[in-house]
């Protein structure tokens, strides 16, 4: 096979601000979960204002993460990094890793809202070494609040959005801070002019942490959270089906201990519980009668004489444990070697009416040598064993090389990163290896439906990544070029050859993927051009022409490019205009008279606006303009992206 590789520019903006809060500089994640790897966080002005009704709409324009089917009061979005699909990354709150078996459609279903969050930490690239195994594309870390005043959030806009927040936070002296946030958003549904308007949003949740200082003798996070969501998913998994609705609850808990200074040692537990109720025909729509669901002289039918009897519900479950011990040998008082070892466990449980009932009805899934069924629960151990951190004058050397167990089979795996400073001009070379990881989901292994077959036959994901890079940190202006290949065997997608009539899970031919990013930000002292960002992403795979029809793992973002533009004509007024040039590889399908039609996917540009204005320290006002110029596109496979949404809404510290 000819491997075609692409260099790809990419440049991502991160300003800097006049004051450090505003700065975005490289951080560290937390300790114990997946080391100290590095990775850059989100723009703070983006989590200040309104327009972040969900996690979706938060994460969108933050280079190197594709959004798709996301955006404002939105209950649906798929997260993905680095071209991987939504099953390819991972997601932390405060390093307490998050997860749900079933699919990865639910990635960003969680109990905390956007306005309790601190940062957002990115990690580009494959660490399935640090990460339970399924961070194999890159990850998204959500610090919460600490400390600092209380505030209370109202948004409102169109198409019914209503979007609630109040983060109390209270200090115990120097003990430790806590945070209780309440949340409630709303919508209607955005797809107002289509004969179905089956996008509506009804989300309320509570999430609470409490962290004790930093320097405490023995160091304690608790938190934990629910959420109650349901949602219009339109046409979301399938063009044939545009009442399909989704009523979700789930609960996170998360601990970790650690004690020590120097050396330290530590625990960490996490739990994930999930209910989802599929409804292929939205059931408050559709009337039960004689057996199946009807509205008017509408049988809900997956085909003539085969009827909807009812939803799909799955319980999911996925718990973490992880032990660590971690230390560091100093010379002249400076660190010089840091050890780590780390021992991980993680159970993953789903029960389902897909599945069978308990003690028959089994399912035989050979990758693991093991009969499933309801109760099943399958587990993969992570023992990690290497060097910390080398450091010497100019740079350090940051490694680990892990054996995880799934099943009856263990795969080696590993990650090296080494940074240098070159010279005194601000520069330095980043250099990185690492491998990653990725177990199918219940749903790739066995949902069966009116249109598609899961494959219990199915091997899991490995890959395998290069990168290097260069990075520079000026006082008024920061770029970076970065440079990355991935190798990946056994990747799993869902596809379609023109012969078949369902969809089904299959294991495709290895292939590799380049590209090439940079990033540039320049400051200025004007006020009507306060900062300038600019971002450039390029993909390519070395995939030849396939004869199917591929559902996520080829519709890539082949270019990305995000514009921002900072004005501050005014020392309490500010805006923000952001324009968003997205060109995606692959096809998408509607329904035309003969079936389904398959088109490529257009490029497109979304301008996206933002207002705030500071009336006292306690009180801003904003106001968030989505998609300006009412571009109509398709983002993801079935749904189009929201027309033009305005909203605006208080901000108010006590």
């Amino acid at each position: 096979m000819k491997h075609r590789l692409g260099f790809i520019l990419y440049l991502t903006a991160w300003a800097l601000g006049a004051q450090p809060a505003d700065t975005l500089s490289v951080v560290r994640i937390e300790p114990g979960i997946t080391g100290n790897t590095y990775y850059l966080s989100l723009h703070p002005d983006s989590l200040a204002g309104g327009g972040n009704a969900t996690l979706s709409g938060l994460l969108r324009n933050t280079p190197s993460i594709d959004i798709r089917g996301g955006g404002a009061g939105v209950g649906f979005g798929d997260l993905s990094i680095r071209g991987g699909t939504f099953n390819q990354a991972a997601v932390f709150i405060n390093g307490i890793p998050t997860g749900n078996p079933q699919t990865g459609h639910h990635l960003l279903q969680l109990p905390i809202d956007p306005s309790s969050l601190q940062s957002v930490q990115v990690i580009d690239g494959s660490i399935g070494f640090a990460g339970f195994g399924n961070t194999y594309a890159g990850a998204v870390n959500l610090i919460s609040k600490t400390g600092g005043p209380s505030d209370l959030l109202l948004e409102a806009g169109q198409y019914g959005l209503f979007h609630s927040a109040v983060n109390l936070r209270t200090t115990q002296g120097r003990n430790g801070h806590f945070l209780l946030s309440h949340y409630f958003t709303r919508s209607t549904g955005y797809l107002t002019r289509d004969d179905v308007n089956n996008t509506d949003l009804l989300s309320y949740g509570q999430f609470g942490v409490y962290r004790n200082r930093p320097d405490a003798r023995i160091r304690l996070l608790i938190q934990g959270g629910w959420q109650q969501k349901k949602f219009g998913a339109n046409r979301l998994y399938s063009p044939y089906f545009p009442w399909q609705y989704e009523r979700l609850r789930n609960v996170h808990a998360g601990l970790r201990i650690t004690t020590g200074n120097r050396w330290k040692t530590g625990l960490m537990l996490a739990a994930n519980l999930l209910k989802d109720r599929f409804e292929l025909f939205r059931e408050d729509r559709f009337t039960y009668r004689n057996g199946y669901y009807i509205h008017n002289a509408d049988t809900a039918a997956y085909a003539p004489g085969v009827y909807y009897r009812g939803a799909n519900i799955h319980h999911s479950g996925d718990f973490s444990a992880a032990l660590f011990a971690r230390g560091s040998i100093q010379k002249a008082g400076k660190p010089l070697l840091g050890i780590r070892i780390q021992a991980k466990r993680r159970f993953q449980n789903i029960y389902g009416n897909k599945l069978g009932t308990p003690g028959r009805d089994s399912i035989y899934l050979p990758a693991e040598r093991l009969w499933l069924n309801r109760s099943a629960v399958r587990i993969t151990d992570l023992w990690t064993l290497g060097l910390k951190e080398l450091f010497w004058q100019d740079g350090h050397i940051e490694t680990a090389f892990s054996l995880l167990r799934y099943g009856n089979h263990y795969y080696p795996l590993g990650g090296i990163r080494l940074q240098k400073k070159l010279g005194t001009s601000g520069h330095a070379l980043v250099l990185r290896a690492g491998s990653g990881f990725r177990l199918p989901t219940f749903t790739e292994l066995f949902y069966n439906g009116p249109t598609n077959r899961g494959n219990p036959g199915l091997e899991p994901e490995r890959n395998w990544e290069l990168e290097s890079g260069i990075i520079s940190h000026r006082h008024t202006l920061k770029w970076k070029v970065h440079v990355f290949y991935r190798y990946e065997i056994a990747s799993i997608d869902w596809i379609r050859y023109p012969t078949d009539s369902h969809w089904h899970a299959e294991n495709l031919c290895n292939r590799a993927m380049a590209g090439l990013r940079a990033e540039i930000a320049y400051r200025l002292d004007s006020p009507w051009l306060r900062k300038m960002e600019l971002s450039y992403q390029y993909l390519s795979d070395n995939r030849p022409s396939v004869h199917f029809d591929s559902k996520y793992a080829l519709d890539y973002l082949r270019h990305y490019a995000i514009l921002i533009l900072t004005q501050q004509p005014l020392k309490k007024l500010s805006f923000r205009w952001t324009a968003r040039f997205k060109s995606r590889h692959g096809d998408y399908a509607v329904s035309g008279p003969g079936g389904l039609v398959f088109k490529p996917y257009k490029a497109f540009v979304l301008l996206d606006f933002d207002a705030r204005f500071r009336v006292t320290k306690k009180l801003n006002l904003f106001v968030h303009g989505f998609n300006l110029t009412g571009v109509h596109a398709y983002d993801s496979a079935f749904v189009p992206i929201p027309g033009r949404w305005i909203s605006g809404g208080v901000r108010s510290f006590f």
